[in-house]
């Protein structure tokens, strides 16, 4: 709220990209700002493709009304936008609620990915690693106990077939921990289970 009546007084406006708050595993999710903002101070931004799948290449923009003129004639002058048919069927597919009955399917199947990785992580790999459970979304993160290069260990497990990112290209500062984040939400246990093995053995080599 804080931020909302700063954006009021300042004229400004707030980019709320919410692409994969569908998917909370331990409480409610919190109201979006846009459903918050009473002065038209939210540009809402949201994807279907955490929630369906990448392919469909479809999104959407909730814009204040004073830019919905803008934004159409930018739309129509760059013709960015998906096709109409695979639009009327997606409309279809949520008016239908078969989408609300998708998310819970996947929340409880995510949810059950995201305490499985977490179980495991944490007894193979808590010699080298602490983690931190998500609150929600796809991603969890893990933090070097050791001083490893977390770009050497995920360049190198992703040459065996292991695809983590390194954290510490992402941070504003220099010095600060390194670690890997995990995305637990496209694997089941088998192939978790043998991501977790090929850690184990780079990080046993590592730490000699």
């Amino acid at each position: 709220m804080d931020l909302l009546e700063l954006a009021k007084r300042h004229n400004a406006w707030i980019i709320e990209d919410d692409y994969d708050s569908e998917f909370r595993f331990n409480k409610t999710p919190g109201p979006a700002l846009q459903g918050l903002d009473d002065d038209g101070r939210v540009i809402y931004l949201g994807t279907f493709s955490k929630t369906m799948f990448p392919a469909l290449r479809i999104g959407f923009i909730v814009v204040p009304e004073p830019l919905i003129d803008g934004f159409e004639r930018a739309i129509n002058a760059t013709g960015q936008y998906p096709p109409l048919l695979l639009q009327a069927a997606l409309a279809d597919f949520i008016r239908a609620g078969y989408f609300a009955a998708h998310l819970k399917r996947m929340r409880i199947l995510y949810s059950k990915r995201h305490s499985y990785f977490l179980e495991q992580a944490a007894t193979q790999l808590s010699p080298w690693m602490q983690f931190f459970p998500a609150e929600g979304g796809m991603q969890v993160v893990g933090v070097f106990k050791k001083e490893f290069s977390d770009v050497e260990i995920a360049k190198i497990a992703r040459e065996k077939g292991v695809h983590v990112m390194p954290i510490s290209p992402l941070r504003r500062q220099f010095n600060g921990p390194t670690g890997l984040i995990f995305g637990f939400a496209a694997v089941g246990p088998e192939e978790t289970d043998e991501g977790i093995s090929v850690l184990k053995t780079l990080f046993s080599i590592a730490a000699k």
